[in-house]
């Protein structure tokens, strides 16, 4: 164990006590205690006398921390490094932190100092590998973009040999659209004169019918009697022909609808592609409400030409001159 000192001394309610960590004051009565301690931590005791009951509170010392500055920046060495750098000093002031700042900066280029580098930047090698890959990004553009300019001139020139190739291939299209409307229509009359065979919505709608009346028969010889075998076939029957009818009717109708919207006269397709029309150049008449004076008013509502010829100092209107 090592050695400890402790020394008190008391002058009425004071109390002062010096020991190997330092000196702590004390001041109180019996009962009540407040001591501020070595380490700056202030203690308060209460006591009952007699019972033994004590209880003790402390707190920490609120010791102001004076600011300060290190001194921190960048700069170059001698063998072309962009480094960082920071002192070891703590600097009361901010101009104190610059000026060795300054300092440490001249010992850096000079080639000392080096243990007060923080951080390498860059150096010359990285420096210039940065350099060739963008030269490198901007080659690499360049031949994308003179690419790109090639496709699309190689583009232009796909759609310029295609254009007579297009044209030709309408007018044989347009010679054969001619051609096949001839033939249809030279052969519409011969084909409204022959005999058209029945489809199947005809056939179906003879054999419902023919359900629809057996059934009935049927239903009729059953009598009365309506849970017997007959009466329910005949009721079967009667329903799937119904059925029968209105789908075999359907059909029926809209193939005679079609029929008649192809017997129409055909039409050949229009002479070639639609053109914009040429340009027209503007009436030579001048618009409604121009005054022809020296000073013309083109957007007066309601206002009336001039009858009057212009004056030596006007100027004449462009359909004049």
């Amino acid at each position: 164990m090592g050695f400890s000192y402790r020394k008190s001394v008391k002058m009425g309610p004071f109390r002062v006590t010096a020991s190997k960590s330092g000196i702590s004051y004390s001041a109180g009565v019996k009962g009540v205690r407040v001591t501020k301690r070595a380490n700056g931590k202030v203690q308060t005791t209460l006591s009952a006398p007699s019972t033994g009951l004590r209880h003790t509170t402390s707190t920490s010392s609120s010791r102001s921390r004076q600011p300060s500055w290190h001194a921190t920046g960048h700069t170059m060495t001698p063998d072309g490094r962009e480094v960082d750098f920071r002192c070891h000093h703590n600097h009361r002031t901010e101009s104190a932190a610059v000026e060795c700042a300054g300092t440490v900066r001249k010992q850096i280029q000079r080639g000392q100092g080096q243990h007060l580098i923080t951080r390498v930047r860059s150096t010359s090698a990285s420096r210039e590998a940065d350099r060739q890959r963008a030269l490198q990004k901007e080659a690499d553009h360049q031949a994308k973009a003179a690419s790109q300019r090639a496709e699309a001139l190689q583009r232009r020139e796909r759609k310029e040999q295609a254009t007579p190739r297009r044209a030709e291939e309408w007018s044989h299209l347009h010679g054969r659209n001619d051609e096949r409307a001839e033939r249809v229509n030279r052969r519409r009359p011969k084909r409204s004169q022959q005999r058209r065979p029945r489809g199947w919505p005809v056939t179906g709608l003879i054999v419902a019918s023919g359900a629809v009346v057996l059934g009935a028969i049927i239903a009729g010889l059953a009598g009365n009697n309506s849970h017997s075998a007959p009466a329910t076939t005949a009721g079967a029957l009667i329903t799937l022909g119904i059925l029968a009818l209105l789908i075999c009717g359907s059909a029926a109708l809209w193939r005679r609808l079609r029929r008649r919207k192809r017997d129409q006269p055909h039409e050949a397709i229009a002479d070639g592609p639609k053109t914009p029309a040429p340009w027209q150049p503007p009436p030579s008449t001048p618009p409604p409400g121009y005054n022809a004076g020296p000073y013309p008013s083109h957007t007066a509502a309601g206002y009336l030409p001039d009858s009057t010829p212009p004056t030596s100092t006007g100027s004449a209107p462009p359909w004049e001159t």
